[in-house]
Formats: C-alpha cells, sequence, structure tokens
C-alpha cells in the first residue's frame, strides 16, 4: 500500500499565474512551445516584480486549424516547488479544463482537471489556473 501523503502535500497552491515570457513559435506559427515560464502563487500578477514565484512551467500547444483565435492541442507540465511535478492535456481556447495524467512528489496518483483561462497582459500572454 501507498504511505499516506505529507502534510505539506494538503497545502499548495492552489490559484496559479502563468506570464508567457518564454514561448517561441515553430511550424509558421502552428505550435507554440514554452521552457521556464515563472509560475506565480495568486491570481494578481501585475509584472515580473510582482511574482511570488514556486515553480515553473514547460509545454507544447499545437494549433488545430488556421484561425487566429485557433483552438490548441496542449500539453503542459509544471514543476511546482518543494511539492513536485504535475502534467496535464487538453484542448485550450474554447473553455474547456485539461485533464491531469500524472505526477510526482505531491501530485503522484493525481487526477481530475485544470481549468486555465487567460488575458493578455502588457506584451504576453497571462494564463491564470485552478487546481482546486
Amino acid at each position: 500500500t501507498k504511505a499516506p501523503k505529507a502534510p505539506k502535500c494538503q497545502d499548495f497552491p492552489k490559484e496559479l499565474v502563468e506570464p508567457s515570457l518564454e514561448d517561441i513559435t515553430i511550424s509558421d506559427g502552428k505550435i507554440w512551445v514554452w521552457e521556464g515560464n515563472p509560475l506565480c502563487t495568486g491570481t494578481a500578477y501585475t509584472d515580473v516584480t510582482s511574482c511570488n514565484q514556486v515553480g515553473k512551467a514547460y509545454g507544447v500547444c499545437t494549433n488545430l486549424s488556421e484561425a487566429d483565435d485557433a483552438a490548441c492541442d496542449s500539453v503542459d507540465t509544471w514543476e511546482i516547488s518543494d511539492y513536485g511535478t504535475l502534467v496535464s492535456r487538453g484542448v485550450t481556447g474554447v473553455g474547456t479544463a485539461s485533464v491531469v495524467v500524472g505526477g510526482t512528489g505531491c501530485f503522484e496518483g493525481a487526477g481530475g482537471t485544470v481549468l486555465g483561462t487567460f488575458s493578455y497582459a502588457q506584451k504576453f500572454e497571462l494564463w491564470k489556473y485552478n487546481l482546486s
């Protein structure tokens, strides 16, 4: 049987913000890749100096059509300091949640969904995630 999770695992940050600072596009803008975007606690984010960074985000998103606001097949990995890694996959841009497909540390055996929403802040996308 599995040992119970450490008490700290109950206290991981449930609301995270990811400013898309490291995104690049390839294949004529059909694929987005990011590596090391900061993950900040809470949902109040104004600029990099306001970020209480608790981890980093990595991923790839493939546009599903030619439209500028196309839905995107996204695979996301969040390294959340002191807690572990969480991985999800889903279609963004259509108001649906991504499915949690795995994790490590506190997130080992995790399931469920992650709801992500985005807006534009300054010159980048700002993703907000609810992990509760």
